[in-house]
C-alpha cells in the first residue's frame, strides 16, 4: 500500500485505521516503492475482493494498492537463529 500523504497525523490516522481491519493478520511500514505491507487472509477471491472495495480502498489517504495472492506456500518458519 502506498499513501498519498506522509505528514505523521495523516500517516497515523492511515495506521489507525488499518489496525481496525479484522482481516489484517500482519501490518508492516516498509521502505522502498511500497509504504505499507498487509497480510490477510481469505479462504476465496471474492472475500479478498470485498475486503480491498469494501474494507481497504474506503480508507481515505490511500494513492495504490497492490495485491500478490500466495499461490503455494512452500516454506514457513517462525524460528529465529541467535
Amino acid at each position: 500500500i502506498t499513501i498519498k500523504d506522509h505528514h505523521s497525523d495523516k500517516r497515523n490516522e492511515f495506521v489507525a485505521q488499518m489496525e481496525k481491519l479484522e482481516a489484517v493478520m500482519e501490518f508492516y511500514h516498509t521502505s522502498g516503492s511500497f509504504d505499507f505491507l498487509a497480510k490477510v487472509r481469505f479462504s476465496d477471491i471474492k472475500s479478498f475482493r470485498d475486503f480491498l472495495v469494501n474494507d481497504v480502498a474506503s480508507i481515505y489517504n490511500i494513492s495504490d494498492i497492490e495485491s500478490q495472492i500466495v499461490l503455494e506456500e512452500i516454506k514457513y518458519s517462525t524460528k529465529i537463529i541467535l
